[in-house]
């Protein structure tokens, strides 16, 4: 019994030391992987960035085909609007020379 008092403490001992190694190596390689993960943002950071332009663009492209089509809608309803306007006084008119 006395023997295994001797050898527990160093069974242990290398064992926490096993441990310890074996965080050390993974805290590494999670340190190098975390660079990589990070390289890779920057690069999609980037090319978004990039990207960003193009919508802008499409953006107000699309904002000055939707003004004009509006303009254009505008001046066709108050063609069609002043059209009946004139429709309906020479009606009016009609009926009062009557």
């Amino acid at each position: 019994m006395e023997v295994l008092y001797d050898i527990f403490p160093v069974i242990l001992f290398v064992l926490l030391s096993i441990l310890l190694v074996a965080l050390i190596i993974l805290i590494l390689n999670l340190n190098k992987t975390l660079k990589k993960v990070d390289k890779i943002v920057d690069d999609v950071d980037d090319k978004v960035g990039k990207l960003d332009g193009a919508f802008n663009a499409v953006d107000k492209l699309t904002d000055t085909i939707a003004n004009a089509n509006d303009k254009v809608v505008t001046f066709i309803a108050s063609g069609i609007k002043a059209f009946f306007k004139k429709k309906k006084k020479s009606k009016e008119e009609d009926e009062e020379d009557e």
